[in-house]
């Protein structure tokens, strides 16, 4: 979700090193006359209209852009996030990056180029990861003709952990498009699983640790897919008129969503759709839906209402005695990301900070009481996220870019013993 992440991860939540390429710019750069110096030295300045799309959902959203030298201010407002504006804004060589903060909303990085006087790219929040586009709302400028950025790399990310605690699957974009893969918790013995063009969201293991399950969205249908380690034995387990299904740990039932980002519908239904029930209310959101290790409770992200902070919250299998689990101080930002310890009485949550921007922790919370504690607490900017369980109860993995770039790492439940498991051998 790269990421339920992602959402999901922003939207889910509104969604990174390049290779250096200076030498190469500057034996094929342009020559310009001083007119055409003129005409491209502002291109984006202006009004856009926006529209960000996570999993085929799509929101829309406005921005008023200003260029200073290579420097770009200016602000963002959408239905979702309220209003927000712009830092860490730069325009270089045709490639715009920039982060978007806001009071109630987790920040958004976004990055993009200019293309056919459009300007499209990528955007990161809360561990998910999304497209945008925009149109000038004023008149098109003349654009550059510089390639558009390379999207970066997510080597690891969104891990699961095998029932014996061996192995853990992740997701990576290494080869060019969203593929899953598998490794030992030692870092040992990489596999790639899959080679598809088509995105996996929602990895599971199944209860006797023989299949990772995956699902792909088409067309407003996912098709929830089983495949052993090996890379054998891939066959389709259900396929539900929604997102990203969950299977149950009876293995009988999903958790998917349907409707709109912003209003979602949590629907529980059989393999093949049937019985289909909704059990909230689909007014707000309601993202990365978590099963209960009995199968009895359903751990979301979700909202009180469109302006409050993001939180967790739990309810019935059934939609019954829904109640938000966290109350992190609002300073510290919004808790999404939900993961049952193996015996059910606490969640790893995933919290982007509002104290120090680009920055997110992995905390850990009570299911009964809501008392939450901070685990590897840092100051610098650097993402911790998407937290996953070690049967044990004693370890978690999670998704980290503290290197650069972002990488499966393991730490113990109490943020101690952080190890890095993917790329490790080219960081050290």
């Amino acid at each position: 979700m790269l990421l339920r992440i992602m959402i999901s991860l922003v939207l889910l939540a509104l969604l990174a090193g390049v290779p250096s390429a200076c030498s190469a710019a500057a034996l094929h750069r342009e020559v310009f006359s001083p007119e055409d110096s003129r005409q491209d030295a502002d291109p984006i300045s202006g009004d856009w209209d926006v529209s960000f799309t996570l999993q085929d959902t799509t929101v829309q959203a406005k921005f008023k852009l200003k260029l200073d030298g290579d420097r770009v201010t200016g602000t963002a407002e959408s239905e979702h996030t309220g209003p927000g504006t712009l830092s860490k804004g730069s325009w270089t060589n045709n490639k715009l990056s920039f982060t978007l903060d806001f009071k109630k909303h987790d920040s958004i990085a976004v990055t993009g180029t200019l293309k056919d006087g459009n300007l499209l790219g990528e955007f990161r929040t809360e561990g998910m990861q999304g497209t945008w586009e925009a149109k000038r709302k004023t008149a098109p400028m003349p654009q550059s003709t510089a390639k558009p950025a390379p999207i970066p790399v997510v080597n690891g990310a969104q891990p699961i952990v095998s029932p014996d605690g061996a192995r853990i699957a992740f997701l990576s974009n290494r080869g060019g498009s969203e593929d899953l893969f598998v490794i030992n918790a030692d870092g040992t013995g990489e596999t790639q699983l899959t080679h598809t063009p088509e995105t996996e969201t929602g990895l599971q293991w199944s209860a006797d640790g023989k299949q990772i399950v995956f699902s792909v969205l088409t067309n407003d249908t996912s098709r929830l897919y089983g495949i052993d380690r090996y890379r054998k034995n891939q066959h389709e387990i259900a396929g539900v008129p929604g997102r990203t299904p969950m299977l149950a740990p009876d293995g009988k039932r999903v958790v998917y969503m349907a409707g709109t980002w912003t209003a979602t519908r949590l629907m529980v239904s059989s393999l093949d759709g049937s019985g289909a029930k909704q059990i909230n209310d689909g007014s707000s959101i309601a993202w990365n839906n978590h099963w209960s290790p009995d199968g009895k409770r359903i751990a979301f992200t979700g909202q009180n209402d469109p302006k409050s902070e993001l939180a967790v919250f739990v309810m019935n299998a059934d939609g019954s005695d829904r109640r938000q689990v966290t109350h992190i101080a609002p300073e510290e930002g919004g808790a999404q990301w939900p993961v049952w310890s193996p015996n059910g009485r606490q969640l790893a949550v995933q919290v982007n900070s509002r104290l120090h921007k680009g920055s997110a922790h992995i905390w850990i919370v009570d299911a009964a009481t809501g008392e939450a504690r901070k685990i590897a607490a840092h100051d610098q900017t650097y993402l911790d996220e998407t937290p996953y369980w070690f049967p044990d109860g004693q370890r978690i993995a999670f998704q980290s870019n503290r290197t650069g770039r972002m990488e499966v790492w393991v730490m113990n439940a109490d943020g101690s013993a952080q190890r890095q498991v993917t790329g490790a051998d080219s960081t050290r």
